[in-house]
């Protein structure tokens, strides 16, 4: 696989930290199919904190393979049993000519762990009709679960899904929520970003009340170093 950070044996009672970073251009160059991911978390049985950060795969591949999966935060291992915080977030997928799962979020294989996605603008502009904001085919049990509110889940175009949850496709807000039981104050609407690589807002999205939300106490200034209001918007910005 390709990433752009990659996380792994990361031991129980211990917590990473990943934090203000730009991860533009993801590239792949392989004749089999693979995946590429801005971040990518192994085996691991700890706390990952993953905040503000810019995720602007834009992913290529320079060699023949064309079903490749795209990620913009991906989990690979069926041994990972931590736990991942995934707060004030953007991440923006671009259209791909690769035929695999494109997903914001996304899950590689099963595992028992837990996710916890709050505040973060996901986007996706791959349509396709394996391409999902949030792509977690888990079961849930008491050691692998999913939380998730106020974030903006965008899909571009009519094929693409806001999620899959176990082994449905959840095509808008409402069958998302319905099989999840997530995101009741989650949204779905287009954002401007300075360009493809700077995933800053702008125009319109600059102050857009539809990306209220309230921060994690302990989550203070954004990517940029700026303070955070108790209520701020979703995304690293």
């Amino acid at each position: 696989f390709y990433s752009g950070i990659y996380l792994s044996g990361i031991p129980i009672g211990d917590t990473c930290v990943v934090f203000n970073n730009r991860i533009v251009n993801v590239a792949m160059n392989t004749t089999s199919s693979q995946f590429a991911g801005g971040i990518v978390i192994g085996e691991s049985g700890g706390v990952i904190d993953i905040f503000n950060n810019f995720i602007a795969t834009n992913t290529t591949n320079g060699g023949s393979a064309t079903d490749n999966r795209v990620y913009g935060i991906g989990f690979c291992s069926a041994n990972w049993s931590g736990e991942a915080n995934i707060y004030h977030n953007t991440i923006d997928i671009a259209p791909t000519n690769q035929t695999g799962v494109h997903a914001a979020i996304g899950t590689e294989i099963p595992f028992s762990a837990k996710l916890h996605i709050y505040n973060n603008i996901l986007s996706n502009r791959h349509d396709a009709a394996n391409s999902f904001g949030i792509h977690w085919h888990n079961t849930a049990s008491p050691n692998s679960g999913l939380a998730s509110n106020y974030n903006n889940i965008y899909i571009a175009g009519s094929s693409a899904s806001v999620g899959f949850y176990g082994s449905t496709p959840c095509a808008d807000l409402t069958a998302w929520r319905a099989a999840s039981g997530q995101d009741d104050n989650s949204i779905n609407k287009p954002v401007n970003f300075v360009s493809a690589i700077d995933l800053h807002v702008t125009g319109s999205s600059v102050g857009d009340n539809d990306l209220a939300c309230h921060r994690p106490d302990w989550l203070s200034t954004d990517i940029d170093g700026d303070a955070r209001p108790n209520v701020t918007y979703m995304g690293a910005d």
